[in-house]
């Protein structure tokens, strides 16, 4: 738990470091600690990182490593930059709906870049969350047929 923990927040201090603008219109770093949603990400992250390792038969270090995750620098690394294959990516593409129930394409998942990815994850978790707003049906008028 202590190493996830960490983990978490390595993750978590890269991402606001990508995110930091990085002219003379820089705001003000955020002194507190991480908010929930940085923290739903780090979550969909180290996820990723273990159902990759799963699908590729690499140990997660290794693959945290191939994509750039910290320790490493970050990088825009994509699943087929490190050798996913499409039947590896349907896989993962299963997985990812079963077990993160966030629905991506394929084509999405071998493209996009890791920390992308997560972030897009998150989206489709929040998007399927909150649900589609049907209306009611409205009552039928006395004399329509059915």
């Amino acid at each position: 738990m202590k190493d996830t923990a960490v983990k978490i927040r390595v993750f978590v201090a890269t991402a606001q470091s990508m995110d930091a603008p990085s002219s003379g219109d820089a705001k003000r770093m955020r002194t507190g600690g991480p908010t929930a949603a940085e923290l739903e990400l780090a979550s969909i992250h180290q996820s990723m990182l273990e159902l990759i390792s799963i699908s590729t038969g690499k140990d997660v270090a290794e693959v945290g490593a191939s994509l750039g995750v910290p320790p490493s620098p970050p990088a825009a690394t994509t699943l087929l930059n490190i050798g996913v294959t499409s039947t590896m990516g349907a896989g993962l593409r299963s997985r990812v709906f079963k077990q993160l129930e966030a629905e991506v394409s394929t084509f999405e998942l071998m493209t996009l870049s890791f920390f992308d990815l997560c972030k897009l994850i998150a989206a489709a978790q929040k998007q399927e969350r909150m649900g589609a707003n049907i209306p009611e049906m409205l009552p039928s008028p006395p004399d329509a047929q059915i």
